[in-house]
């Protein structure tokens, strides 16, 4: 299907069977056009279409991998480089050491400069699933000193992605979560942080977390935790 087919289709797909019909049509072909245009579409933000676009990219494996790396060290467009780096974690397990490298800096980046909350937002997740011990550091002052609210709590989370992939760094990130809390009025950031806490020790303290929605008395959770935390921490 050429490129003007292509544009016609997704101009007429309206409904999810027809925006379904034209990605299956931009999938049959991995030519370099055929993604650049894939990709040029994920700008459209605003429209229901985009996430079902993104999520297909993953589909594109090693090859839409090699093409985003490259877009991620080339593209303008803050928005459109935001989006190679998110599918790139997605696709992470495809990356050499190397490109990993490459994502951690441009997702650290994003997290430093503050250029808006969306790039934060990918840097944080994007350094929970692929970070290692020196990200934690950067995560670490996320969660004391991002000015947002949410954004401490995803960065809190991020902790928790890092300690499912790397277990030895468990005291580490256990003690930056007692200290979060002893200083953390917020309690979004605090029931984020103890749900985290509590897969981290396999105790229950009274916060429930359900397909990313947590409740509970934050308040009685923090004084359990915090009452646990300070036998380890404050010798």
């Amino acid at each position: 299907m050429t490129i003007e087919e292509l544009k016609k289709s997704y101009q007429e797909a309206k409904e999810l069977s027809s925006q379904l019909n034209f990605i299956e049509k931009l999938l049959e072909s991995n030519d370099k056009d055929i993604i650049e245009y894939h990709y040029s579409l994920l700008k459209y933000k605003e429209t229901d279409f985009f996430y079902l676009l993104r999520a297909k990219f993953v589909k594109r494996g090693n090859i839409g991998s090699i093409f985003l790396l490259e877009k991620l060290q080339k593209e303008k467009n803050i928005a459109l480089k935001a989006e190679a780096l998110f599918i790139l974690g997605l696709l992470r397990e495809n990356l050499n050491f190397k490109e990993i490298k490459i994502l951690k800096f441009n997702a650290s980046q994003f997290i430093l400069k503050k250029e808006n909350y969306v790039t934060q937002y990918y840097g944080i997740i994007v350094l929970g699933w692929i970070g290692q011990e020196k990200e934690v550091k950067i995560l670490e002052n996320e969660l004391s000193n991002n000015l947002d609210v949410i954004l401490r709590s995803y960065a809190s989370s991020a902790l928790r992605q890092i300690w499912f992939n790397h277990e030895n760094l468990k005291e580490k990130i256990l003690r930056i979560y007692f200290n979060s809390l002893k200083n953390e009025d917020n309690s979004i950031v605090n029931s984020t942080s103890i749900s985290c806490i509590q897969d981290l020790l396999q105790k229950k303290f009274g916060i429930n977390e359900v397909n990313g929605k947590i409740s509970g008395n934050v308040e009685k959770a923090k004084i359990k935790v915090l009452n646990i935390l300070e036998k380890d921490f404050t010798k």
